[in-house]
């Protein structure tokens, strides 16, 4: 369940996209990681100096993010690769952190000791999403190529939670490890942590062959539902008590008016085939100072180190206005359970404005046990 501060974030987001105010960024401050996830699109090698020199400065990084906070971002996302292994880091997060961002880190985990820990706890991140890849050492290496990054995740989990930083945990699922999923839950759960699954790869980030990385549409909807079935066990057991009546009423306040803020987007979106934050709100920029709506997209694009960041953020959100949406989609009966995305529909065909088959499959799946559920309920 989402919290009041959740939402409230999403509400501000809602009204920077009426007006085009680029109040979340992400950056993605390297390439290099010292895993080899085999579905991951950004991972290389840790000690690989001619993308060292490729990577924007500490200072290049600190430019953008007072150029972007004077532009409205308030919400920022530290991404790689992974981004401790770079050597300025310290730097770049507290001067980051003094100018008064929301900043989330992103991050495998595996690097963080106690020191990090302790020089974290004193400097704390709104909060901390770790990727745990797997339940054991066996499943890190086949799929991560290191076997014990899991014991340094798993100590680096306890570490920061020891220090009081707000963690959250993601499962990106593959063939590889889903059948992880009940102890690696178990293991967030045990310690009040949220898990978020990863559950789309495209195919840019799958593992040599689709086939052999990404679940098949009927085999996702499988997972995902024994997923839902063992969080709904683990929130019994692990339970800690109903939040109190003027918090879910202050919530459900807030829906009300955030659903009132979605139907204004809606209005004023213009052309845009953009239903998410992607251009409206948001921005994601990469290891080489590629300006992109969202880190899926290869299009439109615009160069930070020509341009200022206000003509950069101009011409993002106008290029948007150029993607045209799919009719297709827009018309299916399906549509309430799809993610009609463009930035999908172009990695999967080529194309904006052509189904999907991978996607039409997990919605036609998805909508078939749907209903084969409520005859069974009737």
């Amino acid at each position: 369940m989402k919290t009041a501060y959740d939402l409230l974030i999403e509400k501000l987001s809602m009204q920077a996209g009426l007006k085009k105010i680029p109040l979340n960024g992400a950056f993605e401050l390297t390439s290099r990681c010292n895993f080899n996830c085999k579905m991951c699109y950004i991972h290389n090698p840790s000690r690989d100096k001619s993308v060292v020199d490729r990577e924007l400065t500490a200072d290049q990084w600190i430019r953008l993010a007072t150029d972007a906070r004077d532009a409205g971002m308030l919400n920022l996302v530290l991404t790689g690769g992974e981004i401790f292994l770079r050597s300025d880091i310290e730097y770049i997060y507290e001067t980051l952190s003094r100018m008064g961002f929301k900043i989330i880190l992103y991050t495998n985990g595996s690097l963080i000791d106690e020191t990090k820990a302790k020089w974290l706890g004193r400097i704390p991140p709104t909060s901390m999403e770790i990727t745990l890849y797997g339940a054991s050492a066996e499943t890190y290496e086949k799929l991560c190529g290191n076997a014990a990054g899991y014991e340094g995740t798993i100590r680096a989990v306890d570490m920061l939670l020891a220090e009081g930083i707000n963690l959250e945990l993601k499962m990106t699922v593959t063939y590889d490890n889903m059948n992880d999923m009940e102890q690696i839950a178990e293991f967030s759960y045990k310690r009040g942590l949220p898990l978020t699954i990863v559950d789309y790869l495209y195919p840019q980030m799958a593992c040599g062959t689709l086939e052999n990385c990404r679940l098949n549409a009927e085999d996702m909807v499988d997972f995902l539902k024994r997923y839902f079935s063992v969080i709904g066990k683990l929130r019994e057991t692990y339970s800690t008590g109903e939040l109190p009546k003027q918090t879910l009423e202050r919530a459900a306040r807030m829906v009300e008016d955030m659903e009132r803020l979605d139907q204004d987007f809606d209005k004023d979106s213009g052309q845009s085939a953009f239903t998410c934050k992607a251009g409206s709100s948001s921005f994601w920029v990469t290891w080489e100072g590629i300006m992109v709506p969202c880190g899926m997209m290869t299009e439109p694009t615009v160069n930070i180190l020509e341009t200022d960041f206000r003509t950069a953020w101009d011409k993002l959100t106008k290029g948007l206005l150029d993607i045209p949406a799919c009719s297709e989609c827009m018309e299916c009966d399906s549509r309430n359970i799809c993610d009609v995305c463009p930035a999908k529909l172009k990695t999967e065909t080529g194309y904006y404005d052509r189904p999907a088959p991978y996607l039409c499959e997990l919605a036609r799946i998805s909508r078939e046990k749907q209903e084969q559920s409520g005859d069974k309920t009737n």
